[in-house]
């Protein structure tokens, strides 16, 4: 199984705390607008940097600190594209060895898709405490998740983020932000 891209933050890029709102000249559809015009006619290497760019915009438009894709095979969660902002250390180095399989059923991927978990979790440590959940082996705060289709209508995966923190922000706004990069992700991976 080929492993994914995870692009690490800049020295540069700020903290998602300290991190500015995005730049208020263009919206999240325009920008989502500009990339389906640009990977059009995406070859493999255009398609991993454009899903990579997208996945980068959904990371600043939501305030997230990591977002990823991920493919499910033969009862596996296989991430093969992901970007994180400035995440500790040794949560940078457990996102970057994600392309390992990892047991569909001890992620919360599978509990989302199956219904088992809604789409938007705004507090994980809240729910955690009501129901037993996988350990994914880093903290998360909030997550939040759609499935990925193929053009049969199969599911390819999930497109996935998370806080470190809980945020009660989070809800139908985002989930149908995400809902609309997942259609791009899905025209993506089948060009």
């Amino acid at each position: 199984m080929r492993k994914m891209g995870f692009e690490a933050p800049t020295e540069t890029q700020m903290s998602h705390e300290n991190r500015p709102p995005a730049a208020p000249t263009e919206s999240f559809e325009e920008r989502l607008s500009t990339l389906r015009i640009a990977t059009a006619d995406s070859r493999h290497s255009a398609m991993d940097a454009a899903i990579q760019d997208l996945l980068a915009l959904i990371r600043d438009h939501l305030g997230m600190d990591v977002v990823f894709v991920s493919e499910f095979v033969e009862g596996f969660r296989v991430v093969r594209h992901g970007c994180a902002g400035a995440v500790p250390p040794p949560l940078m180095q457990a996102l970057t060895s994600r392309g390992e399989p990892r047991r569909l059923e001890d992620t919360l991927c599978q509990r989302l898709l199956d219904g088992r978990l809604p789409n938007v979790i705004a507090d994980l440590p809240s729910l955690r405490a009501t129901q037993p959940l996988p350990d994914q082996g880093f903290p998360i705060g909030s997550y939040l998740g759609v499935p990925v289709t193929r053009e049969d209508g199969s599911v390819y995966g999930a497109l996935c983020c998370l806080t470190l923190e809980p945020n009660s922000r989070f809800g139908d706004l985002e989930l149908k932000r995400l809902q609309m990069a997942a259609k791009l992700v899905e025209r993506l991976i089948q060009a």
